[in-house]
């Protein structure tokens, strides 16, 4: 089984990635980890007031922060992101919107 995500940042700009899609506890526990890792190293910011950070705040403040043009440079780098956002929100199709700040199935 295989993962579709889509990342949109702008009308014109939409970057496709097909991955496997992983379905256990441990992939699941290994994608938080990316995400949660990735999250600080790009020097994301909480969007809450609370500080507390949602995953959904983290996949959309990732894809924010890397740009298009990290994932059309470092297409490998593009197929983690996706596998790591399939694995922890346990889905197989994915749109990251993040021009209208939006992750939906």
């Amino acid at each position: 089984m295989s993962a579709q995500i889509s990342i949109r940042f702008s009308p014109d700009v939409t970057i496709e990635i097909r991955v496997p899609f992983a379905s256990d506890a441990a992939a699941q526990a290994h994608a938080r980890d990316w995400l949660d890792r990735t999250f600080h190293e790009f020097g994301c910011e909480p969007v809450r007031l609370t500080g507390k950070v949602l995953l959904l705040d983290k996949v959309l403040g990732i894809a924010d922060a890397a740009g298009e043009k990290h994932f059309q440079r470092d297409p490998a780098w593009g197929e983690t992101y996706a596998r790591a956002v399939a694995s922890a929100l346990q889905r197989t199709r994915v749109q990251v919107d993040v021009e209208g700040r939006t992750v939906s199935s």
